[in-house]
């Protein structure tokens, strides 16, 4: 897991990048640069990204290859990023942007993207279970023929956004915004909605 140590600029709480003494946001533009630097390598090049802490990060137009486990990537933004056929375990990205990302086939187990935007984003094929999209804002995005049992998207603004062919086994809907949302071959009936709710077959 990644570490809880905290940022030595004072009175700022943020989990310090790493070696480095501060979070990303404290960090000099030399030390910025050595954290994306390390990470976009990283991802390129390892297996495993594993405990990488980075905190209103910005990525931009880069591509992971193998798995990422135990990290931080809290209030980040990523743009026209590639997850495909990554294993993503034990991760936070709440509170993040995502906008034009393709995690398509890809593998997500017991992470969190709470609060999180997604805009023309696709989640097709992906396993992606016990995840928590609690309080997300969706646009355009795509998790048909994925795997999504117990994952929790109670309270958020689905809007556009394509669940077809998914299995829904006790996903949470609870409280949502569904506005053009499909659940067409799915089986909304073992997920949990509000009383009364409507939704498109």
């Amino acid at each position: 897991m990644f570490s809880f140590e905290k940022c030595s600029h004072p009175g700022c709480n943020t989990f310090r990048c790493g070696e480095i003494s501060t979070c990303y946001h404290h960090s000099t533009a030399d030390d910025k640069k050595i954290i994306l630097d390390t990470l976009l390598k990283d991802l390129t090049t390892k297996d495993t990204v594993r405990n990488f802490n980075l905190i209103e990060g910005e990525i931009e137009n880069q591509k992971a290859t193998g798995a990422i486990k135990g990290s931080n990537f809290a209030f980040s933004t990523f743009r026209n990023c590639n997850f495909v056929g990554t294993k993503i375990i034990n991760t936070f990205f709440d509170f993040c942007l995502f906008e034009n990302c393709n995690f398509n086939d890809s593998i997500i187990r017991y992470s969190v993207f709470a609060g999180a935007r997604f805009i023309n984003s696709s989640f097709k094929n992906t396993t992606c279970i016990h995840t928590n999209f609690m309080g997300i804002d969706s646009y355009q995005t795509d998790f048909s023929h994925s795997d999504l049992y117990f994952s929790n998207f109670s309270m958020s603004k689905l809007l556009g956004t394509q669940f077809v062919d998914c299995n829904l086994k006790r996903a949470n809907f609870r409280a949502c915004i569904l506005k053009d949302v499909s659940f067409k071959y799915s089986n909304p009936e073992e997920a949990f909605f509000k009383e009364g709710e409507k939704f498109t077959i």
